[in-house]
């Protein structure tokens, strides 16, 4: 698992994060240059390119909050450029399978406020680590599986 610290915060700012998961995971914290507290360096500040996003074939979530200061667009061009939007769960209503990107979007909740929402991200997150399979609702269920579950 790899946890990237924002806005004017440090690696120490993901403690809470890295308890909750390094008993079962491997934990990297990173300092991602430009993004977070991180030291001046003489060197270039390089974004990511879109390229470079679509290459990821690991799973990767992008969680924002509703009131987060990230532009409300880029968190699901980011989601899409890594592999999410899947158009025939859209259409039908059920995922036919575990998605390997997913979009949370936290409401009431700023950029700084998703560090303390660990009470709803740890489930989250690790049902996403451990391809659990999203719940498809009732009404789109066949008759069989209603009948199964109940």
């Amino acid at each position: 698992m790899l946890l990237i610290p924002g806005a004017f915060l440090g690696t120490e700012s993901m403690s809470a994060w890295m308890g909750a998961f390094t008993a079962t995971r491997s934990v990297t914290v990173f300092d991602q240059q430009g993004h977070g507290c991180t030291p001046d360096t003489a060197r270039p500040n390089r974004q990511i390119s879109d390229a470079q996003m679509r290459s990821i074939t690991a799973k990767a979530m992008v969680i924002v909050g509703d009131a987060d200061g990230v532009k409300p667009e880029r968190a699901p061009a980011m989601f899409r450029l890594l592999g999410g939007g899947d158009e025939e769960a859209a259409a039908t209503g059920m995922l036919p399978t575990v998605p390997r990107a997913r979009l949370v979007v936290l409401p009431a909740t700023s950029h700084l406020g998703i560090l303390g929402d660990t009470e709803v991200l740890v489930p989250t997150v690790t049902a996403f680590l451990d391809d659990v399979p999203p719940v498809t609702p009732e009404l789109f269920r066949a008759d069989d599986d209603r009948q199964a579950a109940t």
